[in-house]
């Protein structure tokens, strides 16, 4: 009997270890990153981002080698108390084209998972103060005078309107 409890506190304790500990590409994606994200939260929009780890494991690159910066914000889009995460990711011509950089928002779905709702080439993400369906308005920010608008459907945010850049 004490013989099973203690085999079940060792795999107990090696579980717990497990689940606590974040994958490197997880780590490196929101190291120094203010957020209430569990970790579990964390490993998910890690594995969707997709990016590959350098070999010293201490920055991410693209396929041709070229190393990438990377920044993760929280938002706050509804009022549902869960925040979105944007995702920025720059340095790379060869993955966004002329614009240099991409964005990609997570946004927690009704199963309580994070699934990416936008990975389009820009450079930033303005959140505007209109609303729709009770999600804030985005202006993509990038090359040129010209902005994109995304308004939410009620299921993803989708390309609405331009307006000039400000």
């Amino acid at each position: 009997m004490i013989r099973s409890m203690t085999w079940l506190g060792i795999v107990l304790v090696f579980v717990l270890a497990a689940v606590a500990s974040a994958s490197p590409a997880a780590d490196l994606l929101f190291k120094g990153v203010k957020t209430s994200l569990s970790s579990q939260d964390k490993e998910s929009i890690a594995k969707q981002v997709g990016l590959t780890l350098s070999k010293d494991r201490k920055s991410f690159v693209d396929e041709v080698g070229n190393t990438l910066s990377v920044a993760v914000r929280e938002l706050h889009l509804n009022a549902d108390r869960k925040p979105e995460v944007l995702v920025i990711i720059s340095g790379s011509v060869y993955l966004f084209g002329s614009a240099g950089a991409g964005v990609q928002l997570y946004i927690k779905n009704s199963q309580g998972r994070y699934v990416q709702n936008l990975g389009v080439p820009a450079a930033d993400v303005r959140v505007l103060p209109a609303s729709t369906q009770g999600y804030r308005d985005l202006m993509l920010q990038g090359p040129g005078f010209e902005c994109p608008v995304w308004r939410w459907t009620g299921k993803s945010y989708d390309y609405s309107h331009t307006v000039k850049c400000s």
